[in-house]
C-alpha cells in the first residue's frame, strides 16, 4: 500500500475485507525448528543415515507442510468453509563446520501458501484469524547470513529476514492460529503494508548484544514497503524477490531489550521484553484535513505526517510445574502495544492467554491453550466516521474494536506429526458492530518431513 496508506477512504475499504499482509510465524518452520535430524522427527526418515550425516557436517535442510479446514458457522460476512495451506522449505548452512568460514552461517527458505481465506470470504476480521492466510505464489521466504562475534555475545543477520521472527515473539503465543498472537497488530496494523513479515519479509539487519547470560539488546532496521506497491497488490512482488528502496517507502526500525532471569532455561523464571518501533514513511492522517478539520466532511486533502512510531511490552512464564518438570505444566503469557492515534488505525492492542503442557495423563507433550485478543480502533478514526455519520449522513457504523478469544489444542501424534482442532469467537469483526460476532471452528495438520 500507499506511504500515505491510512486515509480515510482507505481504511474504510480495510474495515470490510482487507489484503492488508497481517504477519505471523511460519508454523511449519517452528515445528522444524525443533528436530535434531534423528529418524524420529520426519515422515521420511533419516534417509539410511544421510540426513543425520549432513545435520553434523553442518548442511540443515527441513520441509514441512501445515493444512487447515476452517468453517464460519455463525454470524460474519457469511457462513462458510475453506481449506488453505502451507508448504515450507528450508536450508540452513553452518559454514564453520562445513570449514568455509568461523562464527558464519546461512539461511534460505521458501514457501508456498494456498487456498482460500475465511477472513476475506466469510468473516471480515481485521487482525485475521489464520496465520497462514497468505497470497497463492511460490515464493523466496528469507534469505540472510548471521556472523557472530566476541565469543557469541554479538550476532549480526543480514539479507531478507521476517522481522516477526525477530521481534515481540512469544512462545506460548505461537501455539494460536490467529495472526494477532505472532506478529502483533501494533505493528502490522500502523505500518505500510504490514511490515516486514509472513507473508512477504523484506530486505534488513538485525544486531543482537547478549549483555549477559540473562539480558540481550537487538536492533533491526528493514524495507519499509516490502510489497512495493502502491494498493498493497501481493502480485507486484509475488516470488519474493523484489527489492526496491525510496524515502517515500522508509524504512522500518525495531528495538528491544530482552531479560531472562532464568537464562531461558528456566521458564518459571519467565522472559520479559521491552521494545520500540519506528517507520520513517509518510502517514496520512486519520481525522484532520491540511486546515485541522475532519477531511471526510471538506474534502480537502488530509494532513500529512513524517513517521509513525509505537511502544510495546511482554512476558510470560510458567506459573506452575508439575512436579519438578519445567517442560510441563501452566504458562501464562501477555504482551501489548500502543502507536500514535492520529495515523494509527489500532492505538492500542492487547493479547495473552493461558497454555497448558501435558494437560492429559499420557499426553506429555500435547498444549491446550486459551487465548484472548483486543483490539482498538484509534480516536482518529472514530471521530472521521462520526463526523461522516452525523454531517455528511452517511449509514456508517461507527468502529469501536475487535476482539478474538481462541480455544485450541495441539495433539501430538508424533514427533513429526501434530493435529489442532481450533475454536474462535470473533467480536466485532472489522472492528464495529456492522458485522455480526463470527463463530469459526476448524483444524489443523502439520507433517514435518
Amino acid at each position: 500500500m500507499i506511504i500515505r496508506l491510512w486515509s480515510v477512504g482507505v481504511v474504510a475499504a480495510l474495515s470490510a475485507t482487507t489484503a492488508l499482509a497481517d504477519s505471523a510465524e511460519v508454523v511449519a518452520a517452528q515445528i522444524a525448528a525443533r528436530e535434531t535430524g534423528t529418524e524420529r522427527d520426519h515422515l521420511t526418515g533419516d534417509w539410511g543415515g544421510v540426513r543425520t550425516d549432513l545435520v553434523e557436517k553442518g548442511i540443515h535442510f527441513s520441509a514441512a507442510y501445515v493444512g487447515e479446514t476452517l468453517a464460519n458457522v455463525e454470524g460474519g460476512v457469511k457462513r462458510g468453509a475453506i481449506y488453505e495451506g502451507l508448504f515450507e522449505m528450508s536450508l540452513t548452512l553452518d559454514f564453520e563446520r562445513l570449514g568455509w568460514l568461523k562464527d558464519t552461517s546461512f539461511h534460505v527458505s521458501s514457501i508456498y501458501p494456498h487456498g482460500s481465506s475465511l477472513t476475506d470470504g466469510y468473516v471480515g476480521d481485521l487482525l485475521r484469524l489464520s496465520n497462514i492466510d497468505a497470497y497463492d505464489s511460490i515464493r523466496l521466504y528469507e534469505l540472510w547470513v548471521e556472523r557472530r562475534f566476541l565469543s557469541d555475545r554479538l550476532f549480526v543477520r543480514a539479507g531478507q529476514v521476517a522481522a516477526d521472527e525477530e521481534f515481540a515473539t512469544q512462545e506460548q503465543g505461537s501455539l494460536f492460529l490467529n495472526s494477532a498472537h505472532g506478529w502483533p497488530a501494533f505493528i502490522s496494523a500502523n505500518v505500510i503494508n504490514g511490515g516486514p513479515g509472513f507473508f512477504v519479509p523484506g530486505p534488513g539487519a538485525r544486531v543482537e548484544v547478549a549483555v549477559n547470560d540473562t539480558l540481550s539488546l537487538r536492533a533491526g532496521v528493514f524495507d519499509g514497503d516490502t510489497f512495493d506497491h502502491a494498493g498493497g497488490n501481493p502480485r507486484r512482488n509475488r516470488a519474493g524477490t523484489r527489492v526496491h528502496f525510496s524515502s517515500r517507502q522508509g524504512l522500518l526500525m525495531l528495538q528491544e531489550l530482552s531479560w531472562k532471569p532464568g537464562g531461558g532455561e528456566d521458564w518459571t523464571s519467565g522472559s520479559y521484553k521491552l521494545g520500540g518501533w519506528v517507520h520513517t514513511g509518510d502517514f496520512n492522517d486519520l481525522h484532520d484535513d491540511i486546515s485541522g478539520n475532519a477531511a471526510v466532511v471538506t474534502g480537502l486533502s488530509t494532513k500529512s505526517h513524517e513517521g509513525n512510531f509505537g511502544v510495546y511490552a511482554g512476558a510470560e512464564r510458567l506459573v506452575w510445574a508439575e512436579e519438578k518438570d519445567a517442560d510441563q505444566g501452566l504458562g501464562l503469557f501477555v504482551r501489548g502495544g500502543w502507536s500514535h492515534p492520529d495515523r494509527s488505525y489500532l492505538d492500542l492492542v492487547a493479547n495473552g492467554g493461558l497454555t497448558w503442557t501435558g494437560p492429559f495423563a499420557g499426553r506429555d507433550e500435547d498444549r491446550v491453550g486459551l487465548g484472548l485478543i483486543y483490539g482498538r480502533v484509534s480516536d482518529a478514526v472514530r471521530r472521521s466516521e462520526r463526523a461522516d455519520r452525523d454531517l455528511n449522513g452517511s449509514a456508517v457504523t461507527v468502529s469501536d474494536y475487535e476482539a478474538a478469544v481462541e480455544l485450541t489444542w495441539e495433539a501430538v501424534l508424533n514427533k513429526w506429526w501434530t493435529i489442532q482442532p481450533d475454536v474462535q469467537w470473533i467480536i466485532h469483526p472489522g472492528g464495529s458492530t456492522a458485522v455480526d460476532n463470527a463463530l469459526v471452528v476448524g483444524v489443523r495438520t502439520t507433517i514435518v518431513f
